[in-house]
Formats: structure tokens, C-alpha cells, sequence
């Protein structure tokens, strides 16, 4: 107060931070009775004097002390977090240095609840105890001189770190051949910490296999290769997902697989050695697989071996013609881990040897057939033997298509083929055949098939007569006589000798038949023109050379039916005094002759054609004779008609066939009609129904 002074005096007021005021920080010069102060100096203490104008001094001699500033932010406020604390830094904010500090932190975003707090001079504070993967907050107000606390600054928030985990004794556990499950400790960590877990092929995890993140304290892992080693190591995350270090890598190996059989298992022979394969299935890279071979399924002695990182093997130094059991395995790339279990690939045999040279390859060649030869493999033992030679026939030396083929037994030496082209070019090969009939080739060579003799002529106003000297001393001619009418004058009628059908195994609805030999016989046509009348065919047989115990009057001429692929008879007679086989051909097509078998009763034989046609050999069932074959030799037929009376009778000859014209006794052709044949043989009787068509 003016202290009793006049108004109007002015007043001196000084502010200093040394109470002697030796050094005047501020001063002010005012009429009133008080004086404000700027500028002056955060969170210090100040004295205080004032005097009037020419007066003495008054000093109050208490200090007064400036208001502190908040904190001010730190460019890294957090520092050296750890599981259970961390440091929290400030700026000055201005404030003096000597400023008192005080600093909180708080798992409440709020901090309604203190963890910790810390009164300091410094620019920061550290704090301890806390709870490890926690979030915390922290803040930070200044205290000034007078005791008066400034707002607060916060520093936003961090989460403390996690504990390291730690590996048991043994991690791994449900080892299996795709995966395993792979366990640690928590290092202290509460529950709910997350987990980083690695697996890798590389110890040192430069490419990862699989990861997964989790708050178990166990891992399974699936999809893996088999046979592989795997390593695997964990860290734990915090709250920030901020690892720790990652524990040491351990490792284990995944099991075995089985390898699995290909298809087919075995797929090379050779005569010492069986090639099989397999497929990988899951295995790892670089997996060995071992494959061996015995003579018995339960590989009591391994016959051979082989060790490969390939899917495919063979074994070598086996013996021939032999079968072995085969198996294959996995084997481990990380022991203990046991090999895999044995895969069965069957069992298989190595090739027979192969056949060798004949001093005379072809010792017979005819029109359509020939005969291959070659030098047979002993009998014995199995391993020099062989189980029967496949010959083959084809049109180019590479046999592809092979055209005829003839398997024979073991010890055999030829082949025979027939029905055979004329005049071509064969490539020949034989094979022996091991245990499962695999093929072992050897090549005989080439030849060309005999040019068949060929007659021709032109038809006249009298005729024609064809003479052909056949190739087969068997049947050495054959004369067609065409007469007059037959053909239109002009037609060209050509009779090849030999036919290119198969004759070993003649297949016929109504006879039992046996060739007169290979390829025996003739094709004759007329450029595609038949016949209008019956044309004559006489071959000529040489008795010398029939079979033994043959029996000419047995034979016949038969006709190729290219519909049917059948052979079917024809009206024939043989002359055993001429040595001749006369028959009446009524169709131009391929002709053989034929040994026919006499049936065994009536029951065998067979009538035909039926309904027949009479005469017209272009019908369905048209033929020039009606035919009785395949009934016991002497059989007696007579046929009847409806009203009972005898038209006609005959007797079948050794060869079980009978023909009938269609005449009756008188020698008229009979009329359409039903009619019944009486057949009787050894006391046994059969009645027929024949329907006759004109």
C-alpha cells in the first residue's frame, strides 16, 4: 500500500532470484500501488522489494516461485522395454533444469489404477515390476518450486516384452510320414501369449516349409514330404508382435512311405536281368530306394539287388528263362528313422535265350505257304531251355503289323504257314518264350513265295478247255472244260494253281475235312462273270503221295464261300483207276480238294441247303445238288413223297456224303415240294423233311 504516501508518487518495484538483490532481474516503474512482472523465468524463484520514489527499500523477504510448464514430447519416448519395465522420456517443455517431475504409468488407458510412478529431476524415469506382454500407458506433469503440478503430457503406450520360450527335452512328438506335432515351454509368459512357430528344411530357415502363429504351446504340421528332415523353432510374440529370439533349431526326420508298384510293376526282361519301376508317392528329394530279386516270395536269398535314387532299377546277373519275385523300398535319410516297408512288385521272368540259325532257313516254299526253320534250345535245364518259339510273318522287316504268326512246343524246329499271297516277299522271325511268354526275337531272314502257274484262255463259240500243271506234286494237274454257252464268246476265263487260304484247320458247316496238302488247289474266275452252265473240274492226285492209310475214295472238291468264310461241297466223284477227283462247279471261286470224315451215326449228319433252291446257284439257298454228308459211310437214303410214294435212293460212300440231282427214278427233275428222306445206318433210322424250290 502507498504506506501513507500522496498519490501521484511513483513507486519502484525490483524482482531478483538472489535475495540480495545483487543482480536485479527485472525492475518496474508505476504510480499504482502494484506492478506486474513479464518475461520472467518458468518454475524459479524470485525476491521481491519496492521503495518509494527516493525512498528506502521494502522487502518482503519470503521468495515467490513462477508456475512449472507441462512436459514437453520426446521424439522416442519409449526406451529400454523390456519383459518387466521400460524407461519413458520427456522434454523440458521449457521449464527450468532443476524441475521436479513426476511420472505415471498405467495398464488403464485412463489411468484410473497406477501400476508405478517416479518423482525425478531428470528428463526421464525407469520403471520396474511391471507384468510382462502388457499394454501400458505412461504420462509426466512438472511440479514447480511452490509445489504447484502442472497438467499432464502423455506419451501414448507400449507393451512390454514377452519371455523367451524354452524347447523340452523332446519336442517332437506324432511323428509321422506328412508330419509331426512340435512342443514347447512358455518361458513364463502368461497364457494367451502367441507363439511364432517355423519349420524348414534349412537349419537355418532361409525358405520356409510351413509357419504357423499361436497361443498353444504346441504346433502340429501336416502336408509334408516323407523321408525328409525338417527343423523347427519358436519365438514368442508380444503384444506388438514383436519377436523374441527364436529358440535354437531342432530337428527330426519324418517316416518312410512305402514306394508304390507302377503299372506294369516289371516292364524290361532281358535274358539276365528284370527292370521294374515304381512311383515316389510323397517322398522327399534324394530318397534311395532299394529293389531286389529272388527266386522264392519269401526272399529267403536275394538273387540281385539294386541301390538307385531313381523310380526305376534293374537288377542284373539273373539267370534265364527264370521267374523271381521282385520288392522295392524306401530307405531313411535320417536314421533312426526306419527304411519304409517292403512294396511287392510280383514276380516276373527273364527272357528264354534267344533261337539261333537253321542251316536251312526256308526248307520248304510253296505258292501260299512255306516252312521256317531254326536250331532249337535244349530241353533242360530251365535256364538254357525255353517254354515253346513264336515265328512270325510279316510284309516289312520291321514286323509291324505282323501278319501271320504260329506258336510251336519247346524242341520244335519249324513252322509252317499257308494261305499265304504268291509271289511276295515274307521277312521272318522267331522267338523263344520265357516263363510268361515274353518274347526273345531272333531275325531268319526274307523270301519271296512261289509265282503260282497260271492258264488263260478266251472263250469260243465251241468252248473252252484250261490244262494247268499244278506246282503240288500231290494234285501235279487240273483241266476245266467250259462248254459252249457257259460264258458270252469273249469272256476270259483264268485258273491259278494254289490258293492263299489257310488250309490247316478248314473250317466247314457240314463235313469234317482234312487238305489234301497245303495251299493245294486252284482260284479260277472270269473277271468277275459265273458260270450259266455247270463247268467240269478234274484234278489229278498221285496215290504215291497220300498220307499213309489215306483213303482216296475220301475225297472230294470243296468251294470257298467268301460270305460265310466257309468251306462248303460241291457234287464230286473220285475215279481211283484214273486217279481223279471229277467235280461240277457251278460258282468261279477258290476250289481245294478235301479228305472228308464219315460221322459216327445219324445224328451227326446234316442235310443242306434247306429250303434248296434247285439249280439256281445264286440264291440264298440255291446249290445244284441237295447234299447228305457227314453220316456213316454206307448210310441209306431214300427219299419219298407225300402220298408215300419211293422217288429216289442212294447210298452215301466212305466218306459219309451222298448227292442227289433232283431227279427223280425215272429221270425227271421233281416238282416243288415237300418231301420226306428216309436215312437208315446200323439198324438205326431217321426220317428228314426236304423242301425242294424250282
Amino acid at each position: 500500500n502507498g504506506g501513507g504516501n500522496v498519490s501521484g508518487i511513483t513507486y519502484v518495484a525490483d524482482a531478483s532470484t538472489s535475495p540480495v538483490f545483487t543482480g536485479v532481474v527485472l525492475s518496474s516503474a508505476t504510480k499504482n500501488i502494484y506492478a506486474i512482472f513479464t518475461g520472467m523465468a518458468t518454475n524459479a524463484s524470485y525476491y521481491f522489494r519496492v521503495q518509494a520514489q527516493g525512498g528506502p527499500y521494502l522487502t518482503p523477504g519470503t521468495p515467490y516461485a513462477t508456475l512449472a510448464a507441462e512436459p514437453g514430447l520426446s521424439t522416442a519416448p519409449y526406451s529400454g522395454v523390456s519383459q518387466t519395465g521400460f524407461t519413458v522420456a520427456w522434454s523440458t517443455g521449457g521449464n527450468s533444469t532443476n524441475t521436479l517431475y513426476k511420472a505415471e504409468v498405467s495398464a488403464a488407458a485412463d489411468f484410473s489404477a497406477i501400476a508405478a510412478s517416479s518423482s525425478t529431476r531428470n528428463l526421464n524415469a525407469s520403471f520396474t515390476g511391471l507384468t510382462p506382454n502388457t499394454l501400458y500407458y505412461a504420462r509426466a506433469q512438472a511440479i514447480s518450486q511452490g509445489g504447484i503440478t502442472s497438467a499432464y503430457t502423455t506419451f501414448g503406450s507400449t507393451p512390454t516384452f514377452v519371455f523367451n520360450p524354452t524347447l523340452p527335452v523332446q519336442p517332437f512328438s506324432t511323428v509321422t510320414s506328412g508330419g509331426f506335432t512340435f512342443s514347447f515351454n512358455n518361458g513364463g509368459n502368461a497364457g494367451g501369449t502367441s507363439y511364432a512357430v517355423r519349420v524348414s528344411t534349412d537349419p537355418l530357415f532361409g525358405i520356409l516349409a510351413a509357419n504357423v502363429n499361436t497361443t498353444a504351446l504346441t504346433a502340429t504340421f501336416t502336408g509334408l514330404n516323407s523321408n525328409r528332415l525338417y527343423y523347427a523353432d519358436v519365438a514368442a510374440l508380444n503384444l506388438a508382435g514383436t519377436p523374441t529370439a527364436y529358440t535354437g533349431a531342432v530337428s527330426t526326420g519324418t517316416l518312410v512311405v512305402a514306394p508304390v508298384a507302377a503299372s506294369p510293376a516289371v516292364s524290361t526282361h532281358t535274358t539276365s536281368t528284370l527292370g521294374a519301376a515304381w512311383t515316389t508317392s510323397t517322398l522327399g528329394p534324394g530318397t534311395n530306394f532299394l529293389l531286389q530279386a529272388s527266386l522264392t516270395p519269401g526272399f529267403g536269398v536275394v538273387a540281385g539287388s539294386s541301390t538307385t535314387l531313381n523310380s526305376f532299377a534293374t537288377v542284373s546277373g539273373l539267370a534265364a528263362n527264370t521267374s523271381y519275385y521282385l520288392r522295392v523300398r524306401a530307405l531313411s535319410l535320417n536314421p533312426p528313422t526306419p527304411d519304409s516297408s517292403w512294396t511287392s512288385l510280383g514276380s516276373a521272368s527273364t527272357l528264354a535265350n534267344a533261337p539261333t540259325a537253321a542251316a536251312t532257313p526256308f526248307p520248304l516254299i510253296g505258292v501260299a505257304s512255306m516252312t521256317v526253320s531254326w536250331t532249337a534250345l535244349p530241353l533242360s535245364p530251365p535256364a538254357a531251355a525255353c517254354e515253346g518259339y513264336l515265328a512270325e510273318l510279316s510284309l516289312n522287316p520291321a514286323f509291324n503289323p505282323v501278319m501271320r504268326s504260329s506258336v510251336v512246343a519247346p524242341g520244335a524246329i519249324t513252322a509252317n504257314f499257308n494261305g499265304l499271297s504268291y509271289a511276295t516277299l515274307y521277312y521272318t522271325r522267331v522267338a523263344s518264350l520265357d516263363q510268361e511268354g515274353n518274347p526273345n526275337y531272333f531275325t531268319i531272314g526274307s523270301t519271296k513265295t512261289i509265282t503260282p502257274g497260271l492258264s488263260s484262255g478266251t472263250v469260243g463259240g465251241s468252248g473252252l478247255v484250261l490244262n494247268l500243271p499244278s506246282f503240288f506234286a500231290i494234285a501235279p494237274s487240273v483241266t476245266a472244260q467250259i462248254d459252249p454257252g457257259t460264258f458270252p464268246p469273249g469272256t476270259v476265263v483264268t485258273m491259278l494253281s494254289g490258293v492263299t487260304l489257310d488250309l490247316a484247320n478248314p473250317q466247314s458247316s457240314v463235313a469234317k475235312l482234312v487238305a489234301l496238302g497245303t495251299a493245294v488247289g486252284i482260284d479260277i474266275s472270269a473277271g468277275g462273270l459265273q458260270p450259266l452252265k455247270p463247268v467240269r473240274l478234274t484234278m489229278s492226285y498221285a496215290p504215291l503221295l497220300l498220307p499213309p492209310g489215306a483213303d482216296a475214295r475220301r475225297l472230294l472238291i470243296a468251294r470257298f464261300d467268301d460270305a460265310s468264310g466257309l468251306w462248303t461241297l460241291v457234287p464230286s466223284a473220285v475215279d481211283t483207276s484214273g486217279h481223279q477227283i471229277v467235280a461240277t462247279l457251278d460258282h468261279f471261286s477258290s476250289y481245294s480238294p478235301f479228305f472228308a470224315t464219315a460221322g459216327a451215326g445219324l445224328s451227326d449228319g446234316v442235310v443242306f441247303p434247306q429250303p434248296w433252291e434247285a439249280g439256281d446257284s445264286g440264291g440264298a439257298y440255291g446249290a445244284q445238288t441237295l447234299t447228305f454228308a457227314n453220316y456213316p459211310a454206307g448210310t441209306k437214303v431214300r427219299l419219298m413223297s407225300l402220298t408215300g410214294e419211293q422217288i429216289w435212293e442212294g447210298v452215301a460212300g466212305v466218306n459219309g456224303v451222298l448227292t442227289w440231282d433232283g431227279r427223280n427214278k425215272s429221270g425227271r427233275s421233281v416238282a416243288s415240294g415237300t418231301y420226306y428222306a428216309i436215312i437208315e445206318a446200323g439198324g438205326s433210322r431217321k426220317v428228314r423233311r426236304v423242301v425242294v424250290i424250282r
